[in-house]
């Protein structure tokens, strides 16, 4: 796959912005948002005052950032035994910011199956099955996270079976954020540089995306300046975006792109 370039003008009273084809490649996988080659920074007029480049990024992927886990867990109900399990789970906010969801991973390593593994989450049920020995993932919406969460993951009684205890024995148990990645490029603007700003203008091109329904999502300086599907690749960026000193640019996705 042909990888996209990135160039960002500052534009003092230009008179052209030309935007040049890097060559680069990057691999994508069906997961990836959006691939971009060699990225180009650079300030354009009549002439070209100074460049930076940076490293080709991909953002869009997902990975899973463990929360919480245990090697064994088990759970009991029966007229001689009821075991449970409460599990705390805190999300810190600075990665709550960019989860788009959680996932639960867990084996059934035992059962006799007389009754139902059930699993709650902040007081909603996810999961109520009468399920035998094998692996088992449930996903956990966005909107259900927050910074601190209650699991709860217990058993029912064995009906009929009534002398006997329902069990369930977990291994490898896992709770997950799941994370969409993104990237930030850092780049300077020189005060005497703020003085003459006329217009900014930074040129794109997607070079893979996997779901036309997904937005890319730009931001500068924590302010966002661009959520749509790229049909247009160019975004202005006027003197209030910018500021004297460091500047932050973000690239990220959105619903898997």
């Amino acid at each position: 796959l042909v990888a996209a370039a990135l160039f960002l003008g500052f534009l003092f009273l230009v008179t052209e912005v030309r935007l040049g084809d890097s060559g680069a490649k990057a691999g994508v996988s069906r997961s990836d948002v959006v691939s971009f080659g060699q990225v180009y920074l650079g300030f354009t007029s009549s002439d070209v005052a100074r460049s930076v480049y940076f490293d080709d990024m991909v953002v869009g992927q997902q990975s899973l950032k463990s929360l919480k886990s245990a090697i064994e867990l088990e759970v009991s109900k029966g007229m001689f035994s009821d075991a449970k399990q409460e599990i705390i789970i805190e999300i810190p906010q600075e990665t709550l910011s960019d989860v788009v969801g959680g996932k639960i991973i867990f084996d059934v390593s035992n059962t006799n199956q007389y009754g139902e593994l059930v699993i709650v989450f902040n007081g909603k049920e996810l999961f109520n099955k009468n399920v035998p020995t094998g692996r088992y993932e449930i996903s956990i919406p966005k909107n259900s996270l927050k910074p601190e969460n209650t699991l709860i993951i217990y058993a029912t009684g064995p009906g009929a079976k009534f002398w006997a205890s329902t069990v369930y024995a977990l291994r490898d148990f896992g709770f997950n954020a799941v994370i969409e990645s993104k990237q930030v490029l850092f780049f300077n603007v020189f005060s005497e540089e703020i003085d003459i700003w006329n217009t900014g203008v930074m040129n794109f091109q997607v070079a893979k995306a996997s779901n036309e329904d997904s937005k890319l999502i730009v931001g500068i300086n924590g302010k966002e300046i661009y959520n749509r599907f790229p049909t247009t690749n160019q975004i202005e960026l006027g003197v209030r975006d910018i500021r004297s000193g460091t500047n932050i640019l973000s690239f990220k996705s959105e619903n898997g792109y």
